[in-house]
């Protein structure tokens, strides 16, 4: 219990430091997710990362209610979204606990399609942390 009180504290203090590791940029829509019931229960999308790594992505899952009711979201986006990057070597790059989403805008545009504008701060286990942020509202196109 001490060693996951002492990870929870290093990884906060980098956030509150604002110094990173590096920089994630999510350049351009690269497919979509439809939640299931086959353990899958958020809609993903999924975006590629600057540079010419095929490996390297960072998934972005909504609840079901945000695309199906075509719920906008102007701010930080804690509570509406989960942010997993594979990038640098490291999965799962965005724990919830630990990173920090300064500004998140999702907005619908007609038919399926939507805008999302990224920005925040990314921890990875073991207290790495990286910017992370969209090039400009990336559009995207989902399906229910």
């Amino acid at each position: 219990m001490q060693n996951i009180f002492i990870t929870v504290i290093t990884a906060s203090l980098v956030l509150l430091t604002g110094c990173t590791n590096g920089e994630i940029k999510m350049t351009s829509f690269k497919k979509f997710k439809p939640a299931d019931d086959k353990g899958h229960p958020f809609h993903s999308v999924f975006f590629n990362l600057e540079g010419n790594n095929k490996q390297e992505y960072c998934e972005i899952s909504f609840p079901c209610k945000i695309l199906e009711n075509k719920a906008e979201i102007d701010g930080p986006g804690i509570n509406n979204l989960m942010i997993g990057c594979s990038f640098d070597g490291y999965k799962n790059v965005g724990m919830p606990i630990t990173s920090e989403y300064f500004n998140t805008t999702l907005k619908f545009i007609g038919g399926n399609k939507a805008t999302l504008n990224f920005h925040g701060e990314l921890v990875a286990d073991h207290g790495v942390s990286y910017e992370a942020r969209t090039v400009g509202p990336v559009e995207f196109e989902y399906s229910l």
